[in-house]
Parts: C-alpha cells; structure tokens; sequence
C-alpha cells in the first residue's frame, strides 16, 4: 500500500532534490569553465562532452 507524504516530508524530499542538482550543475559549469586550462589543457573532445553534460538537463 503506498502511503502520502505530507507537506513537509514533500518539501524536504523537493528540496534534496534541487540541492543534488544543483551541485551537479555547479560542478559541471566549474568543469567546463576551468577544466580546459587546468585539468586537459584545451582539448575539445572533452570540452564539448562536459558542455554537453551542462546543457543536457536544459533540454
């Protein structure tokens, strides 16, 4: 049997939630700002594929 969740269990799950992505987001976004001076010095392949993974929940 599936139980409801109230008001306050539902904010604490949403706001888990929005937290967790936007971590992810922020990592990413740092990724593809520093990573090609700091990290792989300027190669595109990885570049792209981290820009990629930044616009992707966007879409």
């Amino acid at each position: 049997m599936k139980t409801e969740l109230n008001l306050k269990q539902r904010q604490i799950k949403n706001t888990s939630y929005l937290v967790k992505c936007t971590l992810i987001w922020l990592l990413t976004l740092a990724l593809c700002s520093f990573g090609p001076t700091l990290i792989w010095d300027r190669a595109e392949i990885i570049s792209g594929f981290f820009i990629v993974v930044n616009v992707m929940p966007a879409l």
